[in-house]
Formats: structure tokens, C-alpha cells, sequence
């Protein structure tokens, strides 16, 4: 369905009729994944440059989100490094057999999915790809839901739960510029000892503007900006607690998670001035995307030999127009291992050699091929 989205759209766009909207292309597909930073530094308002409600036809400009940039003023700001990004990704959802013993299996709907998209639990508590927090999610006509989530420790499956009848929609679908969609779940909860749970959960989404996204990576057509604020509240006999998160989610089609995420605080002092008036932010790069891999892979034809490979491979693909493009090479999980820029390039069948560092230990990799806004990638292994 997504790989018809896609052509639809390259057939719609030359007649600039494309709708900018939230719809089925965002839904998350297995295999799909994205490299995110979370960016310590804080920016202020001013630099970030937040989106005017109402306008269709915007530039969300965030190439200043590179490894380094120098703003007007002089200002050098250092991004993270590619190394240091996280990897998120969109899988099954697990079986019996992903379960620990005495487990629980909950009973996942058709078309549900799993993701480890838990970014500050990756980034802060370093975990990897045997330990981390899951959500599982399912893809209706009008959005997709969350219906649960678990933990995964040492590969394992514990704590999973699903609660399809109270699901929150995590990503709405058909809003236009300048609608909003309100949530809003209260549960009462008896636990064991007796003790009542209160829980109230709010979420508001509204699409505020619709334009062209640029990146650091490259620009995006067709981009909606869309903020999300949450509310939850939990009352029990010995505590009260509540969250709130209020952010402004970039997205494109075909991609469920959001290319650049702003985090607001818009608590007030007494003066009714911004206590932080500053912004938080984390980009995502999307490394494999199944709605457009297909169509990139053929139109490119990548070969890479010899395979496997020891110091360095022969890369032959069609390239799509004269001038550059970059040659990287990804762990199975998405982190960038090596990279290579190649200028001077004539459109058509092209010959690069790539070597591959000494610090690259054997195992298996993708090689990726990236031209003018468009990816594909060969799995190539490493023998030393």
C-alpha cells in the first residue's frame, strides 16, 4: 500500500495538486528504521524558528542541525556526532517463544507491531538491543494507536501488556492545517492491597502549518508540522502524580516517526514570562524506509564486490545525476560505521572503490548509497 502511496505521489506533484497531510503512508511498516540524537544544547525560540499556525505553503528550516554551524552572530554550535546516534526501529510483535518463563502473553491484534523507540531510556540508560522498552502499536483507518508495551531483558519479553479498548492514537491521520483532534481516557484501577488508582490521560494534536522540511541530511517536500500535548494524572492513596510534555513533531510521508521533534515548556512566572523560553530537540534520520526502498533500489541497481569483503569493495550503481554522492557504511542497527563523499560524477553506470577502515571489525553491514535525496543499501560482510 505504501509503495502505491509513493508513486501516486511522484504522479500528483507534477501537477502541484499534492495534499500536505498526516495518512496511511505514515504508518509504521516492519523493517522500517531511523538514527535519533537527542541535541544537549538548548536553542532559543529566535534560532529554532517555530512554525506560524495557519501557513501551507512554509519553509521549517533546521540545516543548522549538522555536526557544526555558525550562526549570524557567530555563534558556534556543535551538534552530535553521527556516531553517538541512537537507533529506533519498527519489528514484529514477539510470539510465546520471545517470553520469559511464567510470562503472560498478551494477544496482539492483526497488524500490530512492536517498536523500540524509547529514545531518552536508549540515550540515558544505555541500553541496547537485548534490553530495552517496547510499545506496541496498530494502524486503524483514522491513525495509529498504542495498545501496550513491555520490557526486553536479555532478550526476553517481560511486563508486556496490551489494552486495545483504552488505546490513546499516537498519530492521527486525514487533519489538515489547523485542525485539532482531543483525546481524553480516565481509568479507575483497584489494586491488590486494596489501594484505588486514579488515571487520567489527555493528548491534543493540532496541525499547524504544512510546507518543505530541510535537514542537515536533505530536503523533504510535503512536510506537516504538528503539535502534540500530553497530560497524564495518577492519584493514589500515597501520592499524586502528573506529566506534561508539549512538542512540535515534523513529519513526512512515509515516515511514522517525526524528522525533527522541538520540546516546549510554556510554564509562566508571575509576570507571565516563559520560566524556560528555551527549546530541546531531537532529529531522527531515517537509515530504512519500506516504502521507498523498493523503488530507490531499482532505479540505482547497487552491486557491491567483492562480497565478502576485507579492505575495501568495488561499488558499481547507476547514478541518478551528475555531480556527488556518499557512500556509507551501516551496522545492521543503523549506526554509521564509515563514510565517503565521491565528486564529479556523470549520470549512468558509475565505479567507485570504497575502503573499509582497519577499525572495522568482521561481521555483517550495509552498504548504502545516498544521491540526491534518495538512499538504498546491500548487506555486505566484513572478513578480516
Amino acid at each position: 500500500m505504501r509503495l502505491f502511496y509513493v508513486i501516486c505521489c511522484a504522479l500528483v506533484a507534477q501537477t502541484g495538486l499534492l495534499a500536505q497531510t498526516l495518512d496511511a503512508s505514515n504508518a509504521p511498516v516492519v523493517g522500517d528504521s531511523w538514527r535519533a540524537a537527542f541535541l544537549a544544547t538548548s536553542f532559543g525560540r529566535d534560532v529554532v524558528g517555530l512554525p506560524t499556525p495557519g501557513e501551507t505553503n512554509a519553509t521549517f528550516d533546521f540545516r543548522y542541525l549538522g555536526n557544526e554551524a555558525v550562526l549570524e552572530d557567530g555563534t558556534t554550535l556543535l551538534m552530535a556526532p553521527l556516531d553517538s546516534l541512537v537507533s529506533i526501529r519498527i519489528f514484529d510483535v514477539p510470539t510465546a517463544a520471545d517470553f520469559g518463563a511464567g510470562e503472560v502473553v498478551p494477544d496482539f491484534p492483526d497488524g500490530a507491531v512492536g517498536t523500540d523507540d524509547g529514545i531518552f531510556e536508549i540515550a540515558f540508560r544505555n541500553l541496547d538491543d537485548d534490553n530495552f522498552e517496547a510499545s506496541f502499536l496498530n494502524t486503524l483507518e483514522d491513525g495509529v494507536y498504542g495498545i501496550g508495551f513491555g520490557c526486553v531483558e536479555d532478550g526476553e519479553y517481560f511486563d508486556a501488556i496490551t489494552f486495545p479498548e483504552d488505546s490513546l492514537v499516537v498519530l492521527p491521520f486525514g487533519l489538515e492545517v489547523g485542525d485539532t483532534l482531543l483525546q481524553e481516557s480516565r481509568d479507575t484501577t483497584v489494586v491488590v492491597a486494596g489501594d484505588t488508582t486514579f488515571e487520567t490521560r489527555i493528548v491534543r494534536f493540532e496541525v499547524l502549518s504544512t510546507g518543505t522540511l530541510r535537514t542537515h541530511e536533505q530536503d523533504y517536500a510535503n512536510a506537516v508540522a504538528l503539535r502534540v500535548f500530553s497530560f497524564a494524572e495518577t492519584r493514589e492513596s500515597f501520592g499524586f502524580f502528573s506529566t506534561t510534555t508539549d512538542n512540535i513533531n515534523f513529519y513526512v510521508p512515509n515516515s511514522f516517526a517525526p524528522l525533527v521533534s522541538l520540546f516546549l515548556d510554556e510554564e509562566v512566572d508571575d509576570d507571565g514570562e516563559l520560566v524556560d523560553p528555551t527549546v530541546q530537540i531531537i532529529t531522527y534520520l531515517p537509515t530504512s524506509l519500506s516504502s521507498t526502498a523498493a523503488v530507490e533500489r531499482e532505479q540505482f541497481q547497487l552491486t557491491a564486490y567483492p562480497n565478502p569483503v576485507t579492505d575495501g569493495v568495488t561499488v558499481e550503481f547507476n547514478s541518478q545525476l551528475a555531480g556527488g554522492a556518499t557512500v556509507n557504511l551501516l551496522s545492521t542497527d543503523g549506526r554509521l560505521v564509515a563514510s565517503r563523499e565521491y565528486e564529479g560524477l556523470v549520470a549512468g553506470v558509475t565505479s567507485l572503490r570504497f575502503d573499509v577502515p582497519a577499525r572495522v571489525g568482521k561481521g555483517t553491514y550495509l552498504l548504502q548509497i545516498e544521491q540526491g535525496g534518495m538512499t538504498t543499501a546491500r548487506t555486505v560482510i566484513v572478513q578480516r
